[in-house]
């Protein structure tokens, strides 16, 4: 969560303050959403039918029951762009407190770029670690989490405004 707070005085003080809570009262969610695709069904190998993000999570922590490893692709590629988007962030907030985008405009922008990051990291870069030898076998291809390219797909962002300030 980022938090800030404003110490200067000025004419667009007011208007800055505003947008600042409007930030503050949104909330930006990225990954598998259910209503956009994330509570899609997918049939494995045993014909059991799972949602996507029932696999999402099986593959985001692991599975040792199912012997299935951890191949975090949601918290990794956020940890490993972290700084890059708190700069996306304050490019962002500058252009919001120069009256240049809105507070819609400037979460759709972020919820993009990091959803976009995401789905590169499934299906360009990979997840580690590589397929076992027997799933390497049935599907074909050593690529982790690359089948059907239903997960990827299902990877997007919402964003919620109105929430009010929780933080009190």
């Amino acid at each position: 969560m980022v938090k800030l707070s404003v110490r200067e005085s000025g004419p667009g003080l007011a208007a800055l303050k505003k947008a600042l809570a409007e930030v503050r009262g949104s909330s930006l969610r990225v990954g598998l959403i259910a209503g956009k695709g994330g509570d899609t069904s997918h049939t494995d190998d045993s014909t059991r039918k799972m949602s996507i993000a029932d696999i999402a999570a099986i593959h985001e922590f692991g599975s040792p029951k199912r012997r299935i490893p951890e191949r975090s692709f949601l918290r990794s590629t956020f940890e490993e762009n972290r700084n890059r988007y708190v700069n996306l962030l304050g490019r962002l907030l500058r252009q919001l407190a120069e009256g240049k985008m809105g507070v819609e405009k400037l979460l759709n922008v972020l919820g993009l770029k990091i959803s976009t990051d995401v789905r590169k990291k499934i299906t360009v870069e990979g997840v580690k670690p590589k397929n076992a030898p027997a799933t390497i076998a049935a599907k074909k291809s050593d690529r982790p989490l690359v089948d059907t390219g239903q997960l990827a797909r299902a990877i997007t962002y919402a964003v919620e405004r109105g929430l009010g300030d929780k933080s009190e």
